[in-house]
């Protein structure tokens, strides 16, 4: 439904730039199962999860790979970028390692600017971004 809408809106040329949580993020599966927390690494891997928002409300959410939102969008739109977002960086829930090495983990950050558009990057993430042109 999403494509479809934008499809409608999006002048030919015209660009959509998406932001996505991705469905492998190693950091986090490491992170829960070193803590012994199994269904919370692979949370993003099932089909989707009902996500809580504050007052008991619960909205969906899924972690499309990349793969399956260029598929969903390829009707009306081409794929011109694709990076990962995060790919040797850890999830920001897990900030506190990052303040207990900033020198280690800016160095790391300086890394995952430059190799986000290769792969296994772009596969291997917290997020990525994608930006699609509409045809």
């Amino acid at each position: 439904p999403l494509a479809a809408a934008l499809a409608r809106w999006i002048q030919p040329g015209g660009v959509v730039v998406l932001v996505v949580m991705g469905p492998n993020c190693p950091w986090e599966i490491g992170w829960h199962l070193l803590h012994g927390q199994p269904r919370a690494a692979f949370r993003r891997w099932r089909g989707g999860v009902e996500a809580h928002v504050g007052d008991g409300a619960t909205i969906p959410v899924w972690y499309p790979s990349p793969w399956t939102l260029a598929s969903e969008f390829s009707h009306d739109f081409d794929v011109i970028e694709l990076r990962g977002i995060g790919s040797i960086l850890p999830p920001s829930y897990l900030s506190h390692l990052v303040d207990r090495l900033p020198r280690l983990f800016s160095r790391l950050a300086k890394l995952d600017e430059r190799i986000g558009a290769i792969w296994p990057a772009t596969w291997l993430n917290d997020h990525y971004l994608m930006v699609l042109e509409k045809k």
